[in-house]
C-alpha cells in the first residue's frame, strides 16, 4: 500500500464495514491500514469483492479485524489455484488444532486491536519487507514481543492437548472448552504481566 493510496483503502474500508453493519472509527482505521500495509491497493478491492459476496449467503461476522482481510485473500488465492491432493501418507490436521488455532488468531486480534503493544513491539511492515524470513523469522519485532507471543502459543497447545485427552476429534462441550481456554490464557496473561512489569 502506497500513501497515495489512502483514500481509496478508506472507501473500500467503509464498504467492508458498511456491509457488515459495524462501526469504524478512526483508530480502527489506522490499525486496518497498519496491519494491511503489505496488500497492494488492487487486491484489497478484490478481498473487499470477496466478502461482500460471501455476505450473499452468510451471517457477518461478530467482529471483524485485519486478519479476515487476509483469510479473504488467502481463498482468494485458494481459489484460483488447483486443489492439492493429500497424498495417503500425510496426516490429516487434527480438528483441535486448527480450532486452537483460530481461536488464538481471534484472541491475538481483539487484544493487539486494543493496544498493539500490549505484548511488546510488534514487527514493523518496513521490517517484515526488507528483513529476509530465513535469517530473521520475526523480523524487527522485540524479544519481549516474540517471547510473550510464544507463551500464548504454548498456552493454545496446552489446550489443544486437553481437548483431544477429552474428545480425540469428536465435540467436547463448549463451555468446557471456554473454561479451558480461560484457565490457560489466564495464567499465560499473569505471566507475561509480570515479565513485562520486570
Amino acid at each position: 500500500m502506497e500513501p497515495g493510496d489512502r483514500t481509496a483503502f478508506d472507501g473500500i474500508l467503509a464498504e467492508i464495514f458498511g456491509a457488515i453493519d459495524k462501526p469504524l472509527s478512526e483508530s480502527k482505521r489506522d490499525a486496518f491500514w497498519k496491519g494491511l500495509q503489505r496488500m497492494g491497493i488492487v487486491e484489497l478491492s478484490r478481498c473487499r469483492d470477496h466478502i461482500l459476496a460471501k455476505l450473499e449467503t452468510e451471517e457477518p461476522p461478530k467482529s471483524f479485524g485485519v486478519a479476515h482481510v487476509w483469510d479473504a485473500k488467502r481463498a482468494l488465492r485458494a481459489k484460483g489455484a488447483p486443489q492439492q491432493i493429500r497424498q495417503p501418507d500425510e496426516p490429516e490436521a487434527n480438528p483441535w488444532e486448527l480450532q486452537g488455532t483460530r481461536f488464538l488468531q481471534g484472541y491475538l486480534n481483539r487484544n493487539l486491536q486494543a493496544d498493539p503493544m500490549r505484548y511488546g513491539r510488534p514487527a514493523t511492515a518496513a521490517g517484515m519487507a526488507r528483513l529476509s524470513r530465513e535469517r530473521f523469522p520475526h523480523a524487527d519485532a522485540s524479544e519481549d514481543f516474540v517471547r510473550n507471543i510464544e507463551r500464548l502459543v504454548a498456552a493454545k497447545k496446552a489446550w489443544v492437548a486437553d481437548m483431544i485427552d477429552q474428545g480425540g476429534t469428536g465435540p467436547v462441550d463448549v463451555d468446557l472448552q471456554k473454561s479451558v481456554w480461560r484457565d490457560y490464557f489466564e495464567r499465560a496473561e499473569a505471566e507475561i504481566s509480570q515479565r513485562m512489569a520486570a
